[in-house]
């Protein structure tokens, strides 16, 4: 009986040391195109590794690809991807499903233009791909560095220093997280959600909080593509409070005011309908509504009208470091405070 239990407690310990050592003695190099064939399938756009691959069995399936490319080869719109590793499930995996504990991108680079169409340049869908064959339950991207290009005016913003925490249920949704990005030295802070994709159209809800900034952005609506024109529908807010603590300690006090309205949104322009904007608290608040269209392209124009039945400039705009301010003087603070909204 002792020389049986012997045995057997030897048979364990080499199973786990073969499992520990035996894939740092795989040359996972190997299997390469497999690795890529499997990938491309499971996202549904070509994916290529340049880089080494390793992986691990305990204390549970990791893999790890350094060098990605996703799309077609040397096309503006492809992702490359300093490294990715994935952490499966593997009750998932003896099932034959895709399901990853956990999946963390770092550095990825993307490009995301709109084309003289109002197209966006996206890489191609691979035929008979199933978006629900893979789940993401924490998925973590750092580093990230993003570009979002006009080629009919010419514009450009680049996203840098881009993270993003959340999870994705399947590439067709839902998914939720948060993150931060910088845009031109200011660190902009982001809360996404988004519902399942059902008969090309999603619902989205977006907050958008920049840290250095008194502003803060929320939109939700439904956002659509007619081919690969985006379209979105639904409302917005921006608006700006009374004060921010920054986080160098200085704090920054301002008049607040509130911006409402309802968007609908193409690559060509976007229609503001009901638009409601405050200036000033409750007590003595200035409040308009009307209209607005913003138009894109190489040529882009801002039309509105808003109107008020009464506004009373002293009570609205007199402080006791001002005083009273002529009406041209509170007009324009009024006109910068809500193009700085739509900025």
């Amino acid at each position: 009986m002792q020389t049986t239990l012997l045995g057997v407690a030897i048979a364990l310990i080499l199973a786990l040391v073969a499992a520990l050592v035996g894939p740092l003695l795989v040359d996972w190099g190997r299997f390469r195109p497999s690795i890529e064939a499997e990938a491309s399938r499971l996202i549904g756009a070509p994916v290529r590794i340049t880089g080494p691959i390793e992986a691990a069995i305990l204390p549970s399936p990791v893999l790890i690809l350094r060098g990605l490319e996703v799309g077609p080869s040397h096309a503006s719109s492809s992702v490359q991807v300093r490294s990715l590793a994935v952490e499966m499930s593997l009750r998932s995996l003896v099932s034959g499903k895709w399901r990853a504990q956990e999946l963390h991108l770092v550095g990825p680079n993307f490009n995301l233009g709109i084309d003289g169409s109002g197209n966006l340049a996206l890489p191609p869908i691979t035929p008979g791909f199933d978006p629900d064959q893979l789940s993401i339950e924490r998925l973590n991207i750092e580093d990230g560095h993003a570009v979002l290009a006009d080629s009919r005016s010419g514009s450009r913003i680049t996203l840098d220093k881009l993270w993003f925490n959340g999870a994705v249920r399947s590439l067709t949704g839902p998914f939720k997280g948060d993150g931060a990005f910088v845009v031109g030295g200011d660190l902009y802070a982001y809360r996404v959600s988004a519902g399942r994709a059902e008969e090309g159209a999603v619902k989205v809800r977006l907050n958008i909080d920049p840290l250095e900034k008194p502003l803060a952005v929320e939109a939700e609506g439904m956002l659509s593509f007619a081919g690969a024109t985006p379209r979105f529908d639904g409302a917005m807010t921006v608006s700006r409070p009374a004060g921010i603590a920054l986080p160098n300690g200085q704090t920054f006090a301002s008049d607040p005011w509130r911006l409402t309205s309802k968007v609908k949104a193409s690559a060509a322009s976007a229609l503001f309908e009901g638009i409601e904007f405050q200036y000033g608290p409750e007590e003595r608040a200035v409040r308009l509504t009307g209209t607005a269209e913003l138009k894109f392209g190489d040529k882009p124009r801002f039309d509105g009208i808003l109107a008020a039945a009464q506004v009373d400039f002293d009570r609205a705009f007199a402080s006791a470091a001002a005083g009273r301010q002529l009406p041209f003087t509170a007009l324009k603070t009024l006109g910068d405070s809500f193009s700085g909204a739509f900025r």
